[in-house]
């Protein structure tokens, strides 16, 4: 187990693994759903991957649980990148949603990053926005990051993986790339991985229970989103570089950019300048 960081009244502080694992713990005994906290993971969406495979003769009997991790040494980003995970500088958790319809899993990628910026939107001063497809955005630089990773088993609807990486304690030097922020160094006052871990899955259990259209999320995902029409924005997919002016989102959320060609509709890619 990891060495616990000291903790410091008034100040923006972690008070160190055992009591984060403690507060969760206790929170789960009054909430139905189950909680598995780690001092030490390779990565928490790979644990839930693990989970529902152990589940896969008999899927319905997996449960909507959530894994939290102080500290992950593999953790992953989307497109098999890596994501920082220092032991509590931050928020790594993977919330299991096994068996859900077609539909919802269709939205989950635009569905969850509307969901943690409106959460860790209420923590800071600063704006919280979406960069699409995946990550929180605040002060133009990265906050949060999202991998929704789905699963299917013969004759069964699928299942999902919703992991959210939340830099929250870092100062700048902790960071890995000038890129990134955290909760601390966007003014947020004082930061509590428990309340956080358990704002984030109520709002997310609380969108997938509401099931709303693709048509209202992907509203909402543009009126949240960090780039307004005519932005310049220059990505790289499988199928090479697009670059175009922002034109707005299809209606399954991909990426439109205005070219000299016409307008180009882009599922999957990474946004490498704006």
């Amino acid at each position: 187990m990891p060495a616990p960081l000291p903790s410091h009244a008034g100040r923006n502080e972690p008070q160190g693994f055992a009591a984060f694992e403690r507060g969760l713990l206790n929170l789960a005994r009054g909430d139905p759903q189950s909680w598995v906290v780690n001092a030490r993971v390779d990565s928490t969406n790979s644990q839930a991957r693990r989970y529902l495979a152990w589940h896969r003769p008999d899927p319905s009997c997996a449960e909507v649980c959530c894994f939290v991790a102080w500290e992950q040494t593999e953790g992953r980003g989307r497109r098999g990148r890596t994501w920082s995970s220092t032991a509590g500088l931050g928020l790594y958790m993977s919330v299991v949603l096994p068996e859900q319809s077609a539909d919802v899993v269709a939205t989950l990628p635009l569905l969850v990053p509307c969901a943690a910026t409106r959460v860790i939107g209420a923590l800071v001063p600063t704006e919280v926005r979406v960069k699409w497809p995946n990550d929180l955005i605040s002060s133009g630089r990265k906050l949060a990051g999202i991998l929704v990773e789905a699963t299917s088993c013969a004759g069964r609807r699928p299942s999902a993986v919703v992991g959210i990486g939340v830099n929250c304690f870092h100062d700048a030097s902790q960071l890995p790339t000038p890129s990134a922020t955290s909760l601390r160094l966007e003014g947020c006052e004082r930061v509590d991985l428990v309340s956080l871990a358990r704002d984030l899955w109520a709002e997310l259990d609380r969108r997938v229970s509401e099931a709303r259209p693709m048509a209202a999320i992907v509203e909402e995902f543009r009126t949240l989103s960090v780039h307004r029409p005519g932005d310049w924005i220059r990505c790289r997919s499988g199928r090479g570089e697009f670059v175009g002016a922002f034109a707005g989102f299809a209606t399954d959320g991909s990426l439109l950019l205005q070219g000299e060609s016409g307008v180009e509709r882009i599922r999957a890619a990474e946004i490498i300048e704006t």
